[in-house]
């Protein structure tokens, strides 16, 4: 898996794009415990701004994860399924 874009709403100071690559890539690996959650799916409160970041996602041929905190989504993850040998 290989993150390809981070659409956050959150300031840098609150959480940098990096600790977001590094929690959802804990998240898909098992291994992250902290205050975030991931879905796969598009959350039913998810406004229009975030519908279409995952759109715009999607034609590009990426899947696409949400980072969620207290049940709002804090950011959009784009990624790419990597195939191992």
């Amino acid at each position: 898996m290989k993150v390809t874009d981070v659409f956050s709403w959150l300031p840098a100071d609150a959480i940098s794009i990096g600790e977001l690559e590094l929690l959802f890539e804990g998240q898909h690996n098992g291994t992250y415990e902290g205050a975030y959650t991931v879905s796969l799916d598009m959350p039913e409160q998810a406004g229009m701004d975030i519908r279409n970041s995952s759109a715009a996602l999607a034609e590009e041929g990426k899947k696409t994860a949400f980072v969620l905190k207290h049940d709002t989504v804090i950011a959009v993850i784009g990624y790419r399924e990597t195939i191992r040998e």
